[in-house]
Formats: structure tokens, sequence, C-alpha cells
């Protein structure tokens, strides 16, 4: 199935860090995914080697990093930035990869495909990981049960010192059971799943940057003085991660992810890219600025929510992957790029009856043309001043894109909801 469908629009909200992931279940992957990851993992091995850096800092600084309570723990939010550094290195190779998660409670078998071959099974003797596959993963009971503290410093607490945490490292064993753990690839799903989990808690008890929820405001590593292949890296404060919304990265399961809280700022990468194979849902809050550039990308559908908003000066592109190839040419299913002098909007949208189209440049005459997310021309009209109505009750409910042709200057195209 293929569908997109567009909603209303609603106020932009604003962050100070960047990314672009849609994290999944390795489960949902699609084979291309699986291989581009593989393949990133190991150029991320060589050269400047990222991921020997990582995994190096984390034994070196074990004892800042790991097993404090207040004022000291930063365990959550170290391991979310440090997800977040091996994933930005990724999608300097991929714009299309993220970090996917290992769901313990229903992936427990030593038989699974994360350990095949073709997968996480390929590391083991060559990088001498020594894994083990044996003992007991996190059940669901016990992850419910973490779950349920409401009090931050006796959650993180519980979380890591107990077998939420430390069961995937055990259970693998071998490097994974050591302070070198990030070494093996296995790390950082496991800590997708820790990640995932300390998103959900922070969602359902309404933390935010504002919540203190911690005393430090740097973390080892992201304080400002490290430096790793002549860059020297920004200092974090921990704070400012509590919501992983608010930096771009939404975590999907069974089928569906749903965006929101989030404006793309471009600090990290020229076009942030969301790639998942299932249903995406954008909006409550989720915009495109103007003089920004976003791709939203799935294999199966796509729907535009009321709350998402493309200004006008941005691009965003909207995208179906026929092909499931995430190292392919991308090929549009509709882009919104607006970028001429003159800037065209829409009113009201959702529509019923009749649409306002409302241009703030000058000009005598303009050709309107609507078509379908198809394709197929559906309208025509004249606009003879920069703001005129156009009839649209004929129009079947659906998402729709107006051109406006002015002589003189490039399409301006816009979009709009029947309803």
């Amino acid at each position: 199935m293929t569908n997109i469908a567009i909603g209303a629009v609603l106020v932009m909200c604003v962050n100070i860090l960047s990314a672009q992931s849609i994290r999944k279940d390795y489960r949902e992957m699609t084979q291309s995914e699986r291989d581009a990851f593989i393949s990133a993992l190991y150029s991320l091995r060589s050269g400047s080697n990222l991921f020997g850096d990582l995994a190096n800092y984390h034994a070196t600084e074990m004892q800042d990093i790991h097993f404090n309570d207040a004022p000291r723990d930063v365990f959550l939010a170290w391991h979310r930035r440090q997800i977040l550094e091996l994933e930005h290195g990724m999608q300097g190779i991929n714009p299309r990869l993220s970090i996917p998660y290992w769901h313990w409670p229903t992936d427990n078998s030593a038989s699974s495909d994360l350990w095949s071959q073709d997968f996480l099974g390929q590391f083991n003797g060559p990088w001498n990981l020594n894994r083990q596959l044996r003992g007991s993963l996190p059940t669901q009971r016990e992850i419910d049960n973490v779950q349920s503290i409401s009090n931050f410093d006796n959650y993180t607490r519980t979380f890591e010192r107990g077998n939420v945490h430390v069961a995937g490292h055990s259970w693998v064993g071998g490097t994974m059971s050591s302070m070198r753990s990030p070494n093996d690839p296995a790390f950082y799903l496991h800590h997708g799943m820790v990640d995932k989990l300390f998103q959900e808690w922070v969602e359902a008890n309404n933390a935010s940057a504002s919540s203190d929820l911690y005393q430090r405001t740097d973390m080892p590593r992201y304080d400002g003085t490290y430096t790793f292949d002549g860059e020297t890296l920004p200092s974090v404060d921990p704070d400012d991660i509590v919501d992983s919304r608010m930096f771009g990265v939404f975590y999907a399961e069974n089928g569906r992810v749903n965006m929101n809280n989030y404006s793309v700022t471009n600090n990290d990468h020229d076009e942030e890219t969301f790639y998942y194979q299932f249903r995406i849902d954008a909006g409550n809050n989720f915009t495109v600025p103007a003089d920004r550039t976003a791709t939203i990308e799935s294999v199966n559908e796509i729907r535009l929510e009321p709350g998402f908003f493309a200004a006008p000066g941005s691009t965003f592109n909207a995208l179906i992957d026929r092909d499931n190839n995430v190292d392919r040419v991308r090929m549009s299913l509709f882009a919104d790029r607006v970028v001429n002098e003159t800037q065209a909007y829409v009113y009201p949208n959702p529509a019923v009856d009749k649409i306002l189209v409302q241009a703030n440049g000058s000009f005598d005459h303009a050709l309107v043309s609507v078509v379908s997310v198809s394709g197929k021309s559906v309208l025509s009209a004249s606009l003879n001043s920069p703001s005129d109505e156009i009839n649209v009750s004929c129009l079947k409910s659906g998402m729709y894109i107006v051109t406006i042709n002015i002589e003189g200057q490039a399409p301006i195209t816009t979009r709009f909801s029947k309803l």
C-alpha cells in the first residue's frame, strides 16, 4: 500500500541539537538497510576508527560514566549521546541509516537472526568478541517494573544496576561483559533498546529539559575538551537531551512511528532524512522552517498529520522507496520546494469547498494547476490577483498539489488537503 495524507498547521518548537533518525527494531530493517548498516560498521572501524575510539573512551572513563548516584550520575544521557555520535558517523556514510535496537523480551534466542552470519554473527570471530549467548534476558515484567518508577534518581539507579540493563551484557558475554563492551556492535543495539525505554519513561512522566533531572552540566567526552579526528566535540548538558524528539530521534515499533515536537535545524546534516519501511506519521509540531531541508521516506506509507508544517522557503520531500534500496538515487513522490521571491499559501487547509490562493508577490496574471499525488491533473484555473478563490468542491477527499505558473518565474508549489 502507498498512502500519503496531509493535515493542518500548528506552530513550531525550537531545539538546540539536531539528528535525523527513525530507530527501529532490527527486524523491521529492510535487507538493504541491514547490508548498509553492516558496511558502515566496517567503515567506522577503519581510518580514524570512531568505533574503536568510543569503545576505548568507555573503558578509560568507566568510573565516571557508570554506577554513580546524583550529583555525578549521567548513565542514560551519556549513552544516549554516545549512540548519537556513532549514528552521525554512519549518516555521514549513508543518511538513511540509524542505530536499530534489540527488543530482548521477544528476541531472546541464541539462534535469532540477530546472530546470523549475514548480520551481527559475522563479527564474533574476526573481531575476537568471544560471545557466549546464554543465560537470561530481561522479561517484559522486569521492564514494566522498572518503567513504573516515577522518581528519576531511583529509576536510573535501578535501571543501570538491575537486570534490565546488565542482563544484555552478561547474556552476550565476552567483550560485551567487559569495560570495552562498545567494541561489540551488539552494544549499540542493546543500548538502543535501553535508550528507547528511557524515552518512553520521559514521555510517560512528562519530563523535559526543564525538569532538571541531572545535576551535572556536562559529561565525560562531551565537556568541550575532548578532540577526535581533529575536531573538539561540543559540551553537552545532559538535561538538554532528556527528550530525544527535541533533537530529531524517534522510535518506531510494530510497523509505525509517530514523529512530533521537532523542528528541523540542519545543524549536523544539510538534509535531514527520516527513513522507515513502514508507516510514518508526522505532525503535532513537526516543522520544516524556512531555509531548512528535510526528507521523510518510507517503503509503504507516509501520513502528514495535523500539526505538520513545511514553511515557505523550506525544502521538503515525502518519498516512497519503491525498490527498497537505501543506496540508490531517490525519486520523489512529491516535493515541496518554495524558493521563489513570490511565495504562495492556501487557506483553509484542510479545505471543504473553496481554497483561497494567496501569493505575496506582484503579478498581473497566473495559471493555477491542481494535481493529485499520483500526478493526475484534476483542476485548472486563472489567478488574476495575488489573492483569489478557487472552487474545489468537485474534488475527492485527499491531498493535492497546487502549482502557480507566473510568467518569468519558476513555478511555485504548495499543497492542501481536501476533506
